[in-house]
């Protein structure tokens, strides 16, 4: 019997820039790249000549759903249970159907709690996520050979589908390891409903907007 492969990640942060090497390297090489390396395939990339491998995105996963959230940090449960100190936080309905479906992960598992007008909304905040790859076909789904859009590099990749889900803190964990635990039971969620990739990407508080005065 095969075995799923079960990779869990921790995702550097979201500022991350993507294709950092490649960039490097295209500076290293110069702008004129040898014709048909990887490098001037990347820069066909860049120029928009070359295209990224796209599936079709559901119509789903352009519609939003909203909860409540209590950031990580010890939240106390009284403070976790106060529609003042909770942030408000999107979802897609693709992910959020997954989610209350198939992922069988509830409200109470993921630290949601319904909204309310008292909630916090705040462009600064950046709630946790957790990105799981789910595989058509199982855990014995096989990988098919595909070519890359950017650099035409071969490669093999499973088809499936892939979802993000914000996840916070839950009420009454108030140690230092609460983002770890709560790591831990949404792991053992998307493993139990066939995630075979699954990567958690921490929360951030980005600089709140600076207020300007009127001009005159």
């Amino acid at each position: 019997m095969l075995k799923a492969e079960i990779r869990v990640y921790l995702a550097m942060p979201r500022n991350k820039r993507q294709f950092s090497f490649l960039e490097r390297a295209l500076k290293v090489a110069g702008a004129t790249p040898t014709t048909g390396s990887v490098l001037d395939n990347y820069l066909k990339y860049k120029t928009g000549v070359n295209k990224r491998n796209g599936g079709t995105i559901p119509p789903d996963a352009r519609k939003l759903v909203s909860y409540s959230l209590a950031p990580f940090g010890g939240p106390d449960a009284s403070a976790a249970t106060t529609a003042s100190k909770r942030y408000r936080a999107n979802i897609s309905k693709f992910s959020n159907d997954w989610r209350t479906g198939g992922g069988k992960i509830s409200n109470a598992d993921i630290g949601y709690a319904l909204d309310d007008p008292a909630n916090q909304v705040d462009a600064a905040y950046y709630p946790a996520q957790m990105k799981v790859f789910v595989p058509d076909g199982g855990a014995t789904a096989v990988a098919q050979p595909r070519i890359s859009g950017i650099t035409k590099r071969s490669y093999k990749t499973k088809v499936g589908k892939s979802y993000t889900l914000p996840f916070g803190a839950i009420v009454g964990k108030d140690d230092q390891n609460e983002y770890r635990e709560q790591m831990k039971v949404l792991s053992t969620k998307a493993k139990g409903a066939g995630a075979t990739s699954i990567t958690f990407v921490p929360e951030e508080w980005g600089s709140p907007a600076k207020e300007a005065t009127s001009g005159t």
